[in-house]
């Protein structure tokens, strides 16, 4: 079968988040429209109080699910916290721009090549890390 955006979106998703300045690790994107901000002690907002301070209310997530330790310091960890959430809350792809282009060296012209069935993702993941 073919992932393509139509696909993901049927589904609940995970979208990573390579901003600069980015507001978290990633969004959970739930078939009902809510969103779910996942962040990590050195990036993004603890809880939807600082969430309101420091988002523009329009791009506000539904809730936040903070992870209080340092990606940098605490990579592998907080790695294995998000596949869990991601797992927890039925995730079912992940969209992910960076990984898809640089790691996987998937074609940088196929809007689809970026989305991964969540498992896929993980494995894939795990061992590029």
């Amino acid at each position: 079968m073919t992932l393509t955006t139509k696909t993901m979106e049927q589904s609940n998703y995970f979208t990573v988040d390579y901003r600069s300045c980015p507001s978290g690790i990633g969004m959970i994107n739930f078939i009902n429209k809510d969103t779910m901000l996942i962040t990590e002690a050195d990036c993004g907002p603890k809880d939807m109080e600082q969430a309101k301070l420091c988002i523009k209310e329009e791009y506000l997530p539904t809730d936040i699910v903070h992870i209080p330790l340092e990606g940098g310091i605490h990579y592998k960890l907080v790695h294995q916290v998000l596949y869990q959430l991601l797992r927890d809350n039925d995730v079912r792809y992940v969209y992910d721009t960076e990984f898809a282009y640089d790691v996987c060296d998937r074609d940088v012209y196929d809007d689809n090549s970026p989305i991964f069935e969540l498992e896929d993702w993980i494995e894939q993941h795990t061992n590029a890390f």
